[in-house]
């Protein structure tokens, strides 16, 4: 039984969801990296990890960390962008794009060397190394504009050819 043009099936709008939750992380994931070049990264660049003293922190290092740390946003983002409809679920979608933007960056600001060589608490680096007050905010809600306008995009429902 083939499905109507309007509707995509259970098993399409998961991989709808799936390929939103995956481009949302990864817009995580490089605007944790830009507000980290633009911001402290390039005080940050070339001193030694906490964990990894042997390694030094690069540009590149950088996007792998923000990559790494994002990754675990892709199944809670992949499921609220396939249930996305009503705003009560775009609204919850949109905290936890943000929720995990600082999770993610803290997570990323974890690795980093604190002042005599010890490692960070848990919380303490999103303010001291990621957030930039204009910078920050702007690139939370450029993200979570992102993924809203993803999800209208990828849940808007398909008629066919226009113009026929």
């Amino acid at each position: 039984m083939a499905a109507a043009p309007g509707n995509i099936g259970p098993a399409g709008r998961a991989l709808r969801g799936l390929g939103a939750g995956v481009l949302a992380a990864l817009a995580v994931a490089v605007t944790i990296w830009l507000d980290l070049v633009w911001g402290a990264g390039q005080s940050l660049t070339g001193q030694p990890y906490a964990l990894a003293p042997a390694q030094t922190i690069t540009r590149a290092s950088l996007a792998r960390d923000a990559l790494m740390a994002s990754a675990p946003l892709v199944p809670p983002l992949a499921l609220l962008a396939a249930l996305a409809g009503p705003w009560p679920m775009r609204a919850l979608a949109v905290a936890l794009v943000l929720g995990g933007w600082y999770w993610a960056g803290d997570r990323v600001g974890a690795r980093f060397a604190a002042d005599q060589g010890a490692a960070w608490l848990p919380g303490e680096t999103f303010g001291a190394l990621i957030w930039q007050p204009v910078l920050t905010p702007a690139l939370m809600a450029l993200t979570a504009l992102a993924y809203l306008w993803l999800i209208a995009v990828l849940n808007r429902p398909q008629t066919g050819p226009r113009g026929a």
